[in-house]
């Protein structure tokens, strides 16, 4: 029987009240079991001399019972005390609450300790340590640590998955194929799921964690490739492939001539990326498109080409950003690049007074404005294109999952718009391709001649006092500083987590109150 149809209840000291408290941690049957990853580790294998052990530091110790320990009661407490020995040192123990040791702790035997050390004036102690003969040190060097709710412990769970490990004959379909498990020099399924509850020493818990790793990111990837595939395959896109010669031939014209009116040379990545998507706008299924790159590495600027591109093709175009004053930057940039063409384009935020939405909501439906430019507030259900062939999106995380899903919805003809993502987070390739999976990968590396480069420094609140300094000093230098923030106000529950309110009183009050300090965030009139 397939162990996720097998309960809990089948495993030693697991009642159905138990089994309802592993329900709690998402835990119902034996296969959830097996897949419920210990969160951390405690490592026992090294030993520690009792001259050498040091207080504060939780260590395992060999000793031998050096007398016959001692049972105290005072009401509900009771703790038991001993002295341990090495031979050469001895040092004193106490369990609290755990009077049925008194039957194992007898004088002479040897036992391996794992707790904390106290020092307590000339000697040192050890508080409730955790007890263990020659062999269940030897099968237990190295326990794995679970997430808990209440009524289970760390030893019950241990119990309960070192069971279902030993019922387990591989009964799991492996989802890597042998040939690329070998080639990326993985162990198999079987190994991985001891080891990861199981190890024996470190080394098998990082094999066994990267094989499991490997195996959650391997399918991810294979998900998102069958969903591009099935997008592919299912979804049309206007495709800007020009059969006219002539109006093919003025449309090239009109692109070169947009290039050349730039008072600057286009570096050879933008070059590129503007080629990517001018090729995704020529075929008939939607393009989904990621373009990567740093601050100040001209991403807009080849959003721009595309725009003017869907607009000599006789196509509408949506620019998103996630705030309204990204969506002016945005706007502004826009309008100055295309001011030498007869180029509608309206900014549509939540700030765009009902009079002036009206009149854009009925140009854009009418395909006399060209280009929107805004924020969230253009995916409201009344908003509708003549002939929208492109969508961008800058910073696509910071958008709800709904709000995507809006922009890749197909018009009243059954077209779906070609989708352009901008992202200045700095992603490695590999992580690109997972997290951006159903998208094609754009990345662009170079910055435009005479732009610095960017470097970046982390700093701890014990740095402030240095970082006033170099504000300081760069403001001497007639240089501009911006400080950012995660929250606008002060919360409550994120008491830790500085607002701009907060910072902007602290800086323009107590530390440069002689300098012209501004405030600006979102929710500024």
């Amino acid at each position: 029987m397939s162990f996720s149809k097998r309960n809990l209840t089948e495993l030693r000291q697991i009642s159905d009240k138990r089994a309802q408290l592993f329900a709690k941690l998402n835990v119902n049957n034996l296969e959830d079991l097996l897949f419920f990853f210990p969160r951390a580790y405690q490592d026992m294998s090294k030993t520690t001399p009792l001259h050498l052990v040091v207080d504060g530091e939780t260590t395992t110790i060999k000793a031998k019972i050096a007398k016959t320990p001692t049972l105290q009661r005072r009401g509900k407490l009771s703790w038991i005390k001993t002295a341990l020995t090495d031979g050469a040192t001895v040092i004193s123990a106490i369990w609290f609450n755990q009077p049925w040791l008194m039957q194992k702790l007898q004088p002479d035997n040897i036992f391996y300790f794992y707790g904390k050390i106290q020092n307590q004036g000339r000697s040192f102690s050890i508080q409730n340590p955790q007890i263990m003969t020659e062999q269940e040190y030897s099968d237990n060097k190295i326990q794995a640590i679970y997430p808990l709710t209440k009524g289970l412990t760390q030893n019950l769970i241990r119990s309960a998955v070192k069971q279902t490990i030993d019922l387990y004959d591989n009964y799991l379909y492996d989802p890597i194929p042998d040939e690329i498990r070998k080639k990326a020099k993985l162990s198999t399924l079987e190994f991985a799921l001891e080891k990861i509850h199981l190890p024996n020493n470190q080394q098998e818990c990082l094999i066994a964690r990267e094989r499991l790793a490997f195996e959650e990111l391997f399918l991810i990837r294979v998900a998102l490739y069958l969903l591009k595939k099935k997008r592919v395959e299912d979804a049309k896109a206007y495709s800007l492939l020009i059969e006219d010669t002539v109006k093919n031939e003025q449309i090239i014209e009109q692109m070169n001539q947009l290039r050349a009116n730039l008072p600057f040379e286009l570096t050879n990545a933008q070059v590129m990326a503007v080629n990517d998507l001018l090729n995704d706008l020529k075929k008939s299924n939607p393009m989904n498109r990621l373009l990567q790159g740093d601050v100040g590495s001209g991403k807009t600027l080849v959003a721009a080409f595309a725009i003017a591109y869907v607009k000599f093709c006789g196509g509408q175009s949506l620019f998103m950003a996630p705030t309204s004053i990204l969506a002016k930057q945005h706007y502004q940039t826009l309008k100055d690049f295309f001011a030498e063409y007869p180029f509608e384009i309206r900014l549509l935020t939540g700030q765009t007074k009902s009079k002036v939405r009206a009149e854009i909501l009925e140009s854009t439906a009418n395909g006399k404005i060209e280009l929107i430019v805004g924020t969230h507030a253009v995916l409201e259900q009344d908003l509708k294109f003549e002939n929208l062939v492109l969508t961008i999106t800058d910073e696509q995380h910071r958008f709800g999952v709904k709000q995507r899903a809006v922009l890749g919805e197909t018009d009243n003809k059954g077209y779906t718009p070609h989708r352009l993502v901008i992202s200045a987070t700095p992603i490695p390739r590999t992580l690109g391709l997972i997290l951006y999976g159903d998208l094609d990968l754009t990345l662009m590396r170079e910055l435009p001649k005479g732009r610095k480069k960017i470097q970046t420094y982390t700093a701890t609140s014990q740095d402030e006092t240095r970082i006033y300094t170099l504000m300081r000093k760069a403001v001497e230098r007639n240089e501009q500083v911006y400080v950012v923030c995660p929250l606008i106000e002060d919360s409550d529950e994120l008491d830790d987590v500085d607002s701009v309110e907060s910072v902007y009183k602290q800086l323009s009050q107590n530390i440069f109150p002689d300098l012209n300090i501004g405030l600006l965030h979102g929710s500024l009139k």
